[in-house]
């Protein structure tokens, strides 16, 4: 608007002017040569300048040129100053149409300056918003490597937790193995149970077997001794299993215990985490709060730099003005020079042509007034401004200062607590692997005891086997003592028979007795240089005695037994000589029972030597012999002086003891092959 009234001011000018343009055609035509070739705003200002110049040069001369003229000659000055007051008059023109233009030229160019602060405003705004882009592009940078940090730890942490429930369910496997393990040891324990029961009634049976058998205790006591050992064994193995059952109870219960611990330090470590990311997200909050204090102080200082180009705008702007001021004084100074001129020429049209002037210099002066005062008032106010952007910049600088070190603790103490995580992770999956390690070492303990189980499981078959077999034995053992029963009974009977045929052979030597008084009586002397039967029969013994040394098969404790059993039987022999002189009626009968249980001894205490080193073979020809011993004792004895039938009975009873010795030669053969077992 300024502009347009501008160009209207100089058009009414240049349409008040037109008269004077007539009465001077030449100076006219001059003037408007370099409005048609009028050059660029640059070359009008040279031009001004030097147009100034001129025009100030030529008042000058002007005004003294009236002084140095003598008065006679004022007619002529004044056609003089007539004709040369329409050019100035056209250079006033000129320059004020000059200034008008430098004028719209200094609009322009503020016009211009405007347009730039809105380009450089625009540009500011997009920097901004790329700022602004940037920004969120960060944080979205920033969230997502949080989140993947935290998808990792979380990994982390899902991989610790399945470890425990893994281990967890390896322990519960372990558990239940150890239970069934357990019920099966239990039942191994009932069977063991049943089977000492077992073995306590076979000991039983072995006892009454022993009462009735005295070879078999042998064989019972032996495997009483192993079923001690294995039993001793087995309580052995039960403490061990205890042992180690109680060792795995503890050992379970301490890794249960660390693995607790190390669950509350992972809930612990993951509030803490919790707490972190909560941190971590007040720390972002900083951030952004801080970034939008960058921005502010970005932007204040984008307004700082506003506000200097706007300075060094208006310090341009001041010249300008400083430089049309002194303008309009040259002009209007020249202004009064033409009012005087007119006044004193009296010309109307230049009257108002200078009002015209008047009133568009008072205008411009107006509108640059108006113009220096917002200018100012824009320069104060954005002075304020800039301090004020100062103020919170530097106050932003400290507060982003502080910050950004509190977020430098943060960071190191979040990496100081993530790699104490990760310690603590390759601590727990050591501990894993340990307990792996223990399990393993208790798998192998476990396969060690199933072995030894497995070991007395076969001791224990073994054993039920030799129960079995003892208990054959014993019941093979008593059908041989009833067997044996049976022969005693037999054997009984038969003495029985033998006592009857005795008594009848008494009373045949009763009768006898009174004849042999008579024959004795005769035969008295010849008695005296003969041995007595009992001395004959005393005699056979060292004989059985000296045979058993010559042959080697006695020790010295045998030998002092034999001396012991050979006294014991000399004691006998002299009860049975005085029990014959108390009994004289009953000689034979006497005879009869002595020598029975003297070869009974003999053969019994033979048996105790020999059987270790005789066969059966020897066993027979040492009863032939010491049934030819008896016979041949018998035939030297004093009673081969008898009648026939006392012969005869002598033989039926040489041929009962024949069956008797055989018979008790069978049982000690039997006997001697079971106490060989």
């Amino acid at each position: 608007m300024a502009s347009k009234i501008k160009t209207g001011l100089s058009e009414t000018t240049l349409g008040k002017s037109c008269p004077a343009s007539l009465r001077v055609p030449r100076l006219t035509r001059i003037v408007t040569k370099p409005e048609s070739t009028s050059p660029s705003p640059t070359q009008q200002q040279s031009r001004l300048s030097f147009e100034r110049s001129s025009s100030n040069s030529k008042p000058s001369t002007d005004k003294r040129s009236p002084k140095a003229r003598t008065p006679p000659e004022k007619t002529q000055i004044r056609a003089v100053k007539g004709s040369e007051t329409q050019p100035r008059s056209v250079q006033i023109k000129e320059d004020l149409r000059k200034a008008n233009e430098l004028i719209a030229s200094l609009e322009n160019e503020k016009a211009k300056a405007l347009d730039q602060l809105k380009e450089a405003r625009k540009e500011a705004e997009e920097a901004s918003d790329k700022l602004v882009e940037a920004l969120n592009a960060q944080k979205k940078a920033q969230e997502n490597f949080e989140i993947e940090k935290f998808e990792v730890v979380e990994a982390g942490i899902e991989a610790v937790q399945r470890k425990e429930e893994e281990l967890k369910k390896e322990l519960e496997n372990v558990k239940n193995q150890h239970a069934s393990e357990s019920a099966t040891l239990l039942l191994v324990t009932r069977e063991l149970e049943n089977v000492n029961q077992e073995l306590a009634y076979a000991n039983d049976a072995k006892s009454k077997a022993l009462s009735h058998a005295d070879d078999a205790s042998n064989l019972v006591a032996v495997h009483a001794e192993k079923v001690e050992i294995l039993s001793s064994e087995l309580m052995r193995l039960k403490a061990l299993l205890d042992s180690t059952r109680e060792k795995e109870t503890i050992s379970k219960n301490e890794i249960a215990s660390k693995l607790g611990a190390e669950i509350v330090d992972l809930k612990r470590d993951l509030e803490k985490a919790t707490s972190l990311e909560a941190k971590v997200k007040e720390l972002e909050m900083i951030i952004e709060q801080l970034n939008v204090d960058l921005e502010a102080a970005k932007m204040a200082g984008s307004y700082a730099k506003e506000l200097e180009s706007s300075k060094e705008e208006e310090e341009k702007i001041k010249k300008a003005m400083e430089s049309l001021a002194s303008a309009m004084h040259e002009v209007s100074s020249d202004s009064r020079e033409l009012k005087e001129k007119l006044l004193s020429q009296g010309d109307q049209d230049y009257e108002t042509q200078i009002e015209d002037l008047k009133l568009v210099i008072k205008a411009t002066n107006k509108k640059y007034e108006n113009m220096l005062d917002e200018a100012r008032h824009e320069i104060d106010v954005l002075v304020n401004a800039v301090e004020q952007t100062k103020k919170q910049f530097e106050s932003a600088m400290v507060d982003w200062e502080m910050r950004e070190a509190g977020l430098v603790n943060h960071v190191k103490e979040f990496d100081e607590e993530v790699s104490s995580m990760v310690k603590e992770m390759n601590r727990l999956g050591n501990l894993v692997k340990r307990t792996k390690e223990e399990a393993d070492a208790s798998w192998e303990k476990e396969s060690q005891m199933r072995d030894s189980l497995k070991e007395v499981e076969d001791e224990v078959i073994y054993l039920q086997e030799t129960l079995r077999e003892a208990k054959a034995e014993t019941l093979k053992l008593k059908g041989k003592m009833l067997d044996k029963e049976t022969e005693f009974q037999s054997i009984v009977h038969e003495n029985d028979e033998l006592r009857v045929k005795q008594d009848d052979s008494l009373k045949k030597i009763k009768e006898l007795s009174e004849l042999l008084e008579e024959a004795l009586a005769k035969k008295h002397t010849e008695e005296n240089g003969e041995l007595s039967e009992s001395e004959k029969e005393y005699d056979l013994l060292p004989k059985v005695v000296e045979f058993s040394e010559e042959n080697g098969y006695r020790n010295a404790e045998e030998k002092s037994s034999k001396v012991k059993t050979l006294d014991g039987m000399n004691m006998k022999l002299e009860e049975d000589s005085e029990k014959k002189e108390k009994k004289e009626h009953s000689p034979d009968d006497e005879t009869v029972e002595v020598e029975f249980k003297m070869w009974e001894s003999c053969q019994i205490e033979k048996k105790e030597v020999f059987h270790k080193g005789k066969p059966e073979q020897e066993f027979a020809k040492e009863e032939e012999e010491d049934l030819n011993v008896i016979d041949q004792s018998e035939k030297t004895s004093p009673v081969n002086g008898l009648t026939g039938e006392d012969e005869l009975v002598k033989e039926q009873e040489k041929k009962k003891k024949k069956t008797l010795f055989g018979k008790v030669g069978n049982l000690l053969k039997k006997k001697g092959p079971v106490n060989q077992k």
